[in-house]
């Protein structure tokens, strides 16, 4: 099994595919979309698999490293869109590709030194290693940047890239009780157990709190096996200024016409220009138009022409889907906009609600 891959590098030079080996063991797990550790010229890099072809035209292909995704980052049709917009505006297709996840997935590349032969380095080096076999190359002083080259050569110094992600999942940890025969010595000890005897799997800071257990407490209970500690992650909330409201609404008859209108095209390509002055019900129309298609098990977008706007649309939409409804713009943190792309990729949400860049939420529906 083959794959075809654009590598995380923003140069004309490079953008183009590469084909990379599948070893047997990703051969059940690899999937378009995906993103792959491969090696490319003397490192290792980021890479999005494109296609998954049973053979290439290319010679002595190098084998892929490792799968970085359990789930694909990029829907099929986000990855054609990249394509057409990387033809027509003759830009990177990487960027492209960039541009439509989270910067929590965006990579960071961090070249290391490790020491193979303390005794073959100069004292210019070997003062940065010190107690540490790994230190960063950034630590090295740029003058001495020629010394290494030559260390790396004779096998005293190997540089690896070590790839990371700027991962912003959330956690909250619970204690569960395993067992409450074994004795302990105590009496912080038997309390905690008694607490979870009476309350079940509970927060961990609640159990603390309310026993007065110390960290080294829990900690004890947990490497007799006495209890467990269970990290489960948890989005952010995104507060807003204004609560989810929702209007018991009829349409009036322009509004009705509108609706009624979209709804009769529903199943099929086409474009509407809705006119009309603030105030006028727009939203509503919007609202039941959209209501129509979650219904229908289909999902939707709506694209606000700023930011200022999005409140009060969060705040109708929220009062009508409920906890169906992401949000993305650029206000959120890093984090926040992760835990909403992670909503919809899931497929957890219908609808999405947000400026420009929410045009690439990846529905698939």
């Amino acid at each position: 099994m083959v794959v075809s891959v654009v590598v995380d590098i923003k140069v004309h030079q490079v953008d183009q595919t590469y084909d990379y080996l599948v070893p047997t063991l990703f051969e059940d797990v690899i999937e378009v979309g995906m993103r792959v550790i491969v090696p490319f010229g003397n490192r290792n890099v980021m890479a999005y698999v494109l296609d998954i072809k049973s053979q290439s035209t290319f010679d002595k292909l190098k084998p892929i490293k490792r799968i970085v995704d359990l789930l694909p980052s990029l829907t099929p049709e986000l990855i054609r869109l990249a394509q057409t917009l990387s033809y027509q505006n003759i830009s990177p297709l990487v960027s492209n590709l960039q541009a439509m996840l989270p910067s929590a997935l965006k990579s960071n590349y961090t070249k290391r030194l490790y020491c193979e032969d303390l005794s073959a380095l100069p004292e210019t080096i070997k003062q940065f290693f010190k107690n540490q076999q790994v230190i960063k190359l950034s630590q090295v002083d740029e003058t001495l940047q020629s010394t290494v080259k030559r260390l790396v050569k004779s096998g005293a110094l190997r540089i690896e890239t070590k790839i990371t992600q700027k991962n912003t999942k959330q956690f909250i940890d619970y204690l569960i009780l395993i067992t409450d025969d074994i004795p302990v010595r105590g009496s912080k000890q038997q309390a905690v157990i008694d607490y979870l005897k009476t309350h079940g799997r509970s927060l961990k800071k609640e159990v603390m709190d309310d026993t007065k257990a110390a960290y080294s407490t829990i900690k004890s209970l947990q490497d007799k096996n006495i209890i467990q500690i269970e990290a489960i992650e948890f989005y952010r909330d995104i507060e807003t200024i204004t609560k989810p409201l929702d209007k018991d609404i009829t349409l009036h008859s322009a509004q009705q016409t509108a609706y009624q209108a979209i709804t009769d095209k529903r199943h099929q390509y086409d474009v509407f220009l809705l006119h009309g002055v603030t105030g006028s019900g727009k939203t509503e129309i919007y609202l039941n138009v959209i209501e129509d298609v979650v219904n229908d098990g289909l999902d939707a977008i709506l694209l606000v022409p700023e930011i200022s706007l999005t409140p009060m649309m969060i705040s109708r939409f929220r009062g009508r889907f409920k906890e169906n409804v992401a949000v993305l713009h650029s206000h959120l943190s890093i984090g926040e906009k992760y835990d909403e792309w992670r909503k919809i990729r899931r497929h957890e949400v219908q609808v999405v609600v947000g400026a420009r860049s929410a045009i690439f939420a990846p529905f698939e529906n």
